[in-house]
């Protein structure tokens, strides 16, 4: 933990190089067969300053998944939590659209996350834990809705963000099928693609978790 805490005072400029790096390698090679050495090589510095900030690959990635979530928090949190029943599935499409933007304008971390998916979400989970701000703000979203008396209460929070979670990766399977993340779409269909899943997501949303 000493060495994970450390990194707090690598130079903004030296961490945001190793990040980068590592960006591109779980993009390249997949979150089990990154290689730290490569990372390491592609950030151009030197394995005992990394080592000295992070003990290996699993402690790197958690802190590349916590510069994802603090920056999809800064994309979606002034959205807000909808004050009435009438405004809650406005507020919902409107956050939909936010997070489907800044998952199309970075796409290495849509598939690092996408990646991550394929693990149960559970807080019991390293990597999860290191993406829990950005589960905190949904888990209000989704709470704020039982209160208004527009979603479900006779299942927790956390088991309908599972829920929803599921439906999200099924969804971007069939509607992008990955094309989205490497450049084989044109503007025009990935817009139309975005559509097609904001509102299916929106839909399937709203019937199952209708009270």
């Amino acid at each position: 933990m000493g060495r994970i805490v450390r990194q707090e005072r690598l130079k903004d400029e030296k961490r945001t190089r190793l990040i980068e790096a590592a960006i591109e390698e779980f993009n390249e090679h997949g979150l089990q067969k990154a290689s730290y050495n490569r990372i390491i090589e592609r950030s151009g510095l030197s394995k005992g300053s990394v080592y000295y900030y992070f003990d290996n690959k699993d402690s790197l990635l958690r802190t590349v998944i916590e510069e994802i979530g603090e920056r999809f928090l800064d994309a979606v949190e002034d959205v807000g939590l909808p004050e009435t029943r009438e405004a809650y599935w406005d507020g919902v499409w409107e956050y939909r659209q936010r997070e489907v933007a800044f998952f199309i304008a970075n796409p290495s971390f849509a598939r690092i996350l996408m990646m991550l998916g394929e693990r149960d979400l559970n807080f019991d989970d390293p990597l999860w834990r290191a993406f829990e701000r950005p589960i905190r703000f949904l888990a209000g979203l989704v709470r704020r809705g039982q209160e208004l008396g527009v979603v479900r209460d006779d299942l927790s929070v956390m088991a309908i963000q599972r829920l929803m979670w599921a439906v999200g990766r099924v969804l971007n399977v069939e509607l992008f099928d990955g094309m989205c993340f490497t450049g084989a779409l044109s503007e025009e269909e990935m817009g139309r693609r975005a559509r097609r899943f904001m509102e299916a997501v929106q839909d399937l949303g709203r019937r199952m978790l209708a009270p």
